[in-house]
């Protein structure tokens, strides 16, 4: 998987079409990742800032979306 930079220096990633971008400093101070998905017309929405202050808040965030696709038959 191949990362780029946005304009404000955050690394990013897309999968599909979705971005994901990594955040030094999400809206409570930790930092996270912005969950982004393209509109049918161009451009980004603005997305969820989700904190994630450690590694064990990033594992279980990585064990709940694998549990939703599971949901999901995915």
């Amino acid at each position: 998987m191949e990362s780029d930079t946005d304009r404000k220096g955050n690394t990013y990633f897309e999968v599909n079409n979705l971005r994901i971008t990594s955040i030094p400093e999400t809206w409570n101070d930790d930092p996270g990742i912005r969950i982004q998905a393209y509109k049918p017309e161009g451009g980004l929405h603005r997305g969820a800032e989700i904190p994630i202050p450690d590694k064990e808040t990033g594992y279980d965030l990585l064990n709940a979306i694998h549990n939703a696709l599971g949901e999901n038959g995915l």
